[in-house]
């Protein structure tokens, strides 16, 4: 007579396996609006700046930029992994000239996952401020978090 497939009932291991450490890189896409208001008459179509950290900071480490068509945006950044990111938009009267009306997406997204993060909703509503150069070049991230 066949007693059948063996079944262990060895316990289960104790030791964690390892999981593989994190990719130095970071997918994030971002998608949303940005507002002109009304006030501000016919302006430069707006565009947006991925930051590293804070976007309006006094020197801001940008990792991206694009434009924006009809109010749209959207932008994809290969970060560190772990960054923090902002998104700033602003309205410049000619390329790399300082601008007088940006602003700033609220909140922002933190760059930790596998595949791609899809910042979606975004939204930027543009002011007058004071003078603001935003850099047009994205800076090289060194690997690792800033």
């Amino acid at each position: 007579m066949d007693a059948g497939p063996k079944v262990s009932s060895a316990a289960p291991p104790t030791t964690p396996v390892d999981a593989p450490p994190p990719p130095p890189l970071c997918e994030v896409e971002i998608k949303g609006r940005v507002k002109v208001p009304r006030r501000a008459g016919k302006v430069p179509a707006p565009l947006v700046f991925v930051a590293l950290g804070d976007c309006l900071a006094e020197a801001p480490r940008i990792v991206g930029h694009g434009g924006t068509t009809d109010g749209r945006l959207f932008v994809e950044v290969f970060v560190p992994w772990g960054s923090d990111l902002t998104l700033c938009a602003a309205s410049e009267p000619s390329p790399g000239a300082p601008s007088t009306l940006y602003g700033k997406a609220p909140g922002g997204v933190h760059a930790a996952a596998y595949g791609e993060i899809e910042w979606e909703g975004v939204e930027v509503t543009l002011a007058p401020g004071p003078p603001r150069r935003f850099p047009h070049g994205a800076v090289q991230p060194a690997f690792g978090p800033p």
